[in-house]
């Protein structure tokens, strides 16, 4: 399936694990059974599933941004809390994200203590690692030195992503936000084309290029900013992962 039947997320997921299946339903117990049933997998790996209490997990990960921790602690939709501040005590793993420099974070990690004492705790940040283009075609970051940028996301977190960008040397003289998972039509690259040929790159995220390069050519060179998750603890981090098996 293609990002419009898939969704954009699952289908970039499917495109990068070659061989590993993928799948999406609403309903996360039955869509366990038919991995378990049609594909004889030895493990389920559940995105964003930490709610989803129908489903036997060996291993609870929860990812919180270290920029923003719990934010005001209140739920939703005062606050941006899904459940009370308890619930990570359902945590075996917590990895903050975002984590620029290892020394950063300490009163969050002091807080997840203080709620969770016995949880394992680790750092994450995420690394631009290159270009990439409609076709696959590979460049490096050096290529954006001196290089007039437009930068476009439709993400939920897209001033992160003009970080990056501007952290691999990327000139950003202009740039536009979509709601993230936004479905691209022809009309929202319509609009922009004036303001875009000025430059010389249209830089986006890989999740928006899966959309953006199935409404044809654009007037300038479209890339993606392909960006790495990396964890401080990285062996260790994996070691505790493949103990399961």
């Amino acid at each position: 399936l293609g990002p419009k039947e898939a969704g954009d997320e699952p289908y970039l997921m499917a495109r990068s694990l070659k061989g590993i299946p993928v799948l999406v339903g609403k309903d996360r117990f039955q869509t366990g059974r038919l991995a378990l049933e049609r594909f004889s997998v030895r493990g389920l790996l559940l995105d964003d599933g930490f709610q989803h209490q129908r489903l036997w997990r060996d291993l609870d990960i929860l990812l919180l941004d270290s920029r923003f921790g719990f934010g005001d602690g209140y739920l939703l939709p005062r606050g941006p809390l899904r459940e009370p501040l308890s619930g990570i005590q359902r945590a075996h793993i917590v990895v903050l994200t975002k984590v620029e420099e290892r020394a950063h974070g300490h009163a969050l990690e002091n807080v997840i203590r203080r709620l969770c004492p016995r949880v394992e705790l680790y750092h994450s940040y995420y690394q631009p690692t290159g270009l990439v283009g409609p076709g696959e075609e590979w460049e490096e970051l050096s290529v954006l030195r001196g290089k007039k940028v437009f930068a476009l996301s439709g993400i939920a977190d897209p001033h992160y992503f003009f970080s990056l960008l501007r952290r691999s040397g990327a000139h950003i003289c202009g740039e536009a936000i979509f709601p993230d998972h936004h479905s691209y039509r022809t009309s929202d690259l319509t609009c922009l084309d004036e303001k875009v040929r000025k430059y010389d790159y249209l830089v986006t995220t890989e999740k928006d290029m899966v959309k953006l390069s199935q409404l044809g050519p654009s007037p300038v060179p479209l890339r993606a900013l392909r960006v790495e998750m990396r964890l401080y603890e990285e062996t260790s981090f994996y070691e505790r992962i493949m103990s399961l098996w």
